[in-house]
Order: C-alpha cells, then structure tokens, then sequence
C-alpha cells in the first residue's frame, strides 16, 4: 500500500513514530492547559492571553528559526527543541504539583514554548526530503496529516480523562514524557541512518560539499541525514561549510521566495485568508453553533469530528499517490471550495448540512496543506529549504491574531452566520485572483 510506503524507510519511521507520541501529548497538553487556566483565572480572556504569550515568539523567530535549519543538521534542531519543550512542559508541571504556579509562569512557559516551535517545524519539513525520496514524499506528508488528525480526534479525550483521573499535574508529567520519547526516536533515526550510509558514499559526500561551498581551509562537517542518490547541495545531509553572514543567509532566502511568484503569491493568500477565512472559523465556530443552529457542545463536537474525517480521507487519497499533478490548480481549486463551504456554513442548512460542509472542509484544507508542503519540497532547493518554510510560516500567520479579534468582534456586532458568509465569499474572491497568474496555473 503506498500510503504506508514511507515507513519502509527506517530513520523516517522511526522519526514518524516519535512524532506521532508528541502530537499525542500536545493534545493532552490543551486540555491540560485550558482547565488549569481555568482554575487559576476564571476568565476565557486569560486564555487568550496565553495563546498570543505561544504565537508572538512563534512569528518573532521564525525567520531566525529558517536560517539556523539551513546551517545546523536538521534532526539535531528537532532533537533540541524535543527537549527543550520537554523541560519547559516539566516545568510546568512541576509547579502544579508542588501547587506554586501562578498566571505569569504560564505566560512566561508559552512564550518560550512558542519560540523553540520556531525552529522545530521548519526543521522537520526540510528533513523529510532528506530521508524520503521524491515518489514517497506524499506517503510521508500524509501520515503526518493522519497522525495530526488522530491526535486531534483522541487526544482531547484522553486529556479529559488524564486531568479528571490524575489533576493536571499529571496529565503535564505525561506530555513532557511523550517529549522525550520524541527526542530518544530521533537519536535512533540518527543513528540508523548513519548506519545506511554507505562510507564511500559518505566520503564523496564530503569530497562534493568541500569542492562545492568550501574555501581554502574551511572545515568540513559529516552529517548522516543524505538520501541514497541525492545530489549534493550546500546542505544536503547537514552538511554546512560556509562562512557567509546569517543576514546574507536570510536574503537569500527571501530572494528565493521573491523570485518564484507561485510561492510569494501563495504566502500573501495565506496571510490575508488568516484573517478573511480562518478568523471566523477558528473564532466563530462556537458561536455559529450556538447562536445560528442552536446547538450545544455536542454539535460543536459532531462538526469538528466530520472536519477531521474528511482531512483523514484526502490524506488517505493523496497518500496513495506517487506524485501530485497539476498542483497549482488543485490547490487553489481546493482551497477556494474551502472558502466557498465557509460561506454557505452561514446559510440556513441546518446542523446536518453545516456538518456535511465540515466534512469537505477538512477534505480541502488537508488538501491544501499537503499539496503545498509537497511542492516546496520538490521544487525549493534543499539547502534553502528551511528559509522558505520559515518565511511561510511567517507570512501565513503574521496576520492571524487580527484576524481571531476581528472575527470575534465581528461576529458579537453582526452575528456569525454573517461573519461566515461574507468572510468565505472574500476569501474566495481573493483566492481566486492568485489563478490570473500563469506561474501558478502551471505549477505541476
């Protein structure tokens, strides 16, 4: 089954399995998080408040985050940010055990927690195309998609469970474990993959990076993170021999991003639909439920299920397949059905029908993301590879936070059948606009 292919490739799986156990705490860890704020505060603004704490130093440092993944092995940035969020989550932990925690520790953890995220995700998305070759990538984006979606289908509830059986304390404890057993997995894909290294392929390796980016008497590091067959780039394998200026580093980058307009044009959609689409969704949901299909916590429930059923069968779909055609239209196509299925949720379709509409939400949405992910890693260079995922993870964020505020204020002045209509009919209008562009209508 090519879904699974992937996992034949044992540093991937091994670095897939530790991933998946984080993903799994970091649920636990929301839940966890959301009641003991709770109990400390009281107030849903509180919790706001330490969500921002997590998103600023996340926006803040990504750029930096970028230009560290393209200089350092890309699994030894992900093996430390694994333990670092392992002594930040035991922290906390620690001190609601000993009963000394207080609101501003919180803020103060989030905050750091959100910076070391930074560096984690564009090191892991830059790492995969080390260790998986082109046919199987979209077999191993979309068991990524799958565990994030289980995660987020189960992890609520065994949060819930933890936090009632065993107090938040404990239910911290565990998820700064599941850390940890992400960092040990990724030592072990680390040295398996070291281990598949052939000698003669590790010394022409080092041979073709010393010729290629090296001056006279530069030193020259192995890493263990190069592809059987893949041709060597300034960083492929985490192996990094320059003396260029990280500011330098950084413009190169955005000149990468700047010189392709399907990724520049795709990074501005991104951003501004943080605001159009994602705000009221992210926002307003809760309230839609409530106020416009009298619903309750169950309705809420039942549409975020059927959301994370239809991501699982698109990355179940898009797993299956060797290589993704025509990218450029199926993206845009499937995120504009995203914005147009937004839209009509603020249609009077009745609780059935906002359901079936969250059911192809999540289809197009894990459409988008793995599409998206599949071509920056294809068609960016390898050694700039962590830049460019970082100025997305920027751009497409940046505006985020306005959008959450615009959306609730929106939505509390006009109603949040009215913030769904018009937000997804803007959305699609201005996704739209990014198909008059010959670069992205032939992106294949």
């Amino acid at each position: 089954m090519r879904l699974l292919g992937s996992l034949r490739i044992r540093p991937f799986a091994t670095l897939w399995g530790g991933q998946t156990v984080s993903r799994f705490g970091d649920a636990v860890h929301q839940i966890a998080l959301a009641w003991l704020v709770l109990e400390l505060t009281g107030s849903a603004a509180a919790m706001g408040a330490v969500l921002a704490a997590h998103v600023l130093p996340f926006i803040a440092f990504s750029l930096v985050g970028g230009v560290v993944v393209d200089r350092v092995p890309r699994l030894r940035v992900m093996l430390a940010s694994d333990l670092a969020r392992m002594v930040i989550v035991a922290v906390i932990a620690g001190l609601v055990i000993l009963e000394r925690v207080e609101f501003w520790h919180l803020i103060v953890l989030a905050a750091m927690f959100g910076a070391v995220e930074a560096f984690f995700y564009p090191a892991y998305w830059a790492a995969v195309p080390e260790l998986v070759p082109t046919d199987l990538r979209p077999s191993a984006n979309s068991l990524h998609q799958l565990s994030r979606r289980f995660a987020r289908l189960l992890g609520p509830a065994l949060g819930a469970v933890l936090v009632a059986g065993g107090g938040t304390g404990f239910a911290f404890v565990l998820d700064s474990v599941s850390y940890l057993v992400s960092a040990v997995l990724v030592v072990l894909a680390m040295r398996v993959r070291a281990r598949t290294m052939e000698p003669a392929a590790l010394g022409d390796a080092l041979a073709a990076a010393a010729s290629d980016t090296a001056a006279p008497g530069d030193p020259v590091t192995p890493g263990v993170l190069i592809a059987p067959g893949a041709a060597m780039a300034p960083v492929a394998g985490g192996i990094r021999a320059t003396t260029r200026s990280a500011l330098t580093d950084l413009r190169e980058g955005l000149a990468t991003v700047t010189g392709e307009p399907w990724i520049w044009i795709a990074i501005v959609a991104a951003g501004v639909t943080g605001v159009t689409l994602a705000g009221p969704l992210e926002a307003g949901l809760p309230l839609l439920v409530s106020e416009h299909l009298g619903g309750g916590v169950a309705v809420l429930g039942l549409i975020q299920t059927m959301i994370s059923v239809g991501a699982i069968g698109a990355a179940v779909i898009l797993g299956s397949q060797a290589r993704l055609r025509r990218r450029g239209p199926v993206l845009y196509g499937a995120w504009i059905t995203f914005a147009i299925c937004v839209a009509l949720a603020g249609l009077p379709v009745g609780i059935p029908g906002v359901a079936l509409l969250g059911v192809v939400i999540g289809a197009c949405g894990a459409t988008v993301g793995l599409v998206w992910i599949n071509t920056l890693q294809d068609l960016v260079p390898a050694e700039q590879l962590g830049r460019v995922s970082s100025i997305d993870a920027l751009g497409s964020t940046a505006l985020e936070p306005i959008g959450l505020v615009v959306a609730g204020v929106a939505a509390d002045a006009w109603g949040p059948a009215t913030v769904f209509t018009i937000g997804g009919l803007t959305s699609a209008a201005i996704l739209s606009l990014a198909l008059l562009s010959p670069s992205v209508r032939r992106l294949d």
